[in-house]
């Protein structure tokens, strides 16, 4: 798509806008603040900041919003934009819009999930500690650090040090319960 970089009235629109949003392409040409209509109204004030700024930034932008398709579903788009000063004629933004709805969605549900991991493990009162066998990291809870007394200025990230923190008498069953896990 093409717009005129000071109203952001569309001035070019391809085939593709039809089958994002269902609107035929006449009409993103046809009135001048169709593409302002159509955003979201709790986008609407953001998406057009975002859009000035980036155009007179002259520098390349991205934006995320939400806008009503003509079935009335909302749709999730990503805008990839640059501003373009022709030669011999206006300043233009260009740009190419995606539908992220589907990504928006797994962002979501994943954050919701994961509140509800959370959640779960604080009602439940258990000490928690996580090993990111690839990064070699560790994580632990708060109620780790609340049961076991340390702090995590205690902790290194040392797979022996922290072997080194279970008893003794424990050490090699736990050892060969992580082995049995990750083998």
């Amino acid at each position: 798509w093409e717009a005129d970089a000071l109203t952001f009235e569309i001035t070019f629109v391809n085939d593709e806008a039809e089958r994002l949003l269902g609107y035929p392409t006449n009409l993103w040409l046809e009135s001048p603040s169709f593409w302002a209509d159509h955003i979201h109204p709790e986008e609407k004030e953001h998406a057009l900041q975002t859009s000035l700024s980036g155009a007179r930034s002259g520098h390349p932008w991205q934006q995320v919003y939400r806008m009503i398709a003509s079935d009335g579903r909302t749709v999730w788009v990503r805008n990839f934009c640059k501003l373009v000063r022709e030669p011999e004629g206006p300043t233009v933004i260009r740009g190419v819009t995606v539908d992220v709805t589907r990504e928006i969605e797994a962002e979501a549900t994943l954050k919701s999930a994961e509140d509800r991991v959370k959640l779960a493990l604080e009602a439940s009162g258990d000490a928690v500690w996580d090993w990111d066998i690839d990064k070699n990291t560790f994580s632990f809870s708060q109620r780790w650090f609340e049961i076991t007394g340390y702090s995590p200025s205690d902790l290194t990230t040392n797979l022996d040090d922290l072997i080194n923190l279970i008893h003794p008498d424990d050490r090699a069953a736990s050892l060969d319960q992580i082995n049995e896990v990750i083998n």
